[in-house]
């Protein structure tokens, strides 16, 4: 029900969050994720969003998300005490 075009200009954090909400609601037939251009400009970027979108990508495409991929994401929230734990519950939500 949230405006996609309104996330348009966003930030990737922000997008990341519709992304998300997108897949865990609609799966496979979510729509283009709008952190993806961000994830082929940056694919080895250090953030939290990067991982969390690669992880929405094969998520989206497979209608699962890849367990290494989910492992990444556990990690760096852990490793970086990322303080955001409903992101992560989220992940975590997501069909495996």
């Amino acid at each position: 029900l949230l405006d996609r075009e309104g996330f348009a200009e966003a930030p990737i954090t922000e997008k990341i969050t519709y992304d998300l909400l997108s897949v865990l609601v609609n799966g496979k037939r979510s729509g283009p994720l709008l952190c993806e251009p961000t994830l082929k400009q940056y694919p080895d970027a250090y953030s939290y969003s990067i991982r969390i979108c690669a992880a929405l990508v094969g998520a989206r495409a497979e209608g699962r998300v890849d367990s290494k991929r989910l492992a990444d994401v556990r990690e760096f929230f852990e490793s970086e005490k990322i303080r955001k734990p409903e992101l992560l519950t989220a992940v975590e939500d997501l069909p495996r």
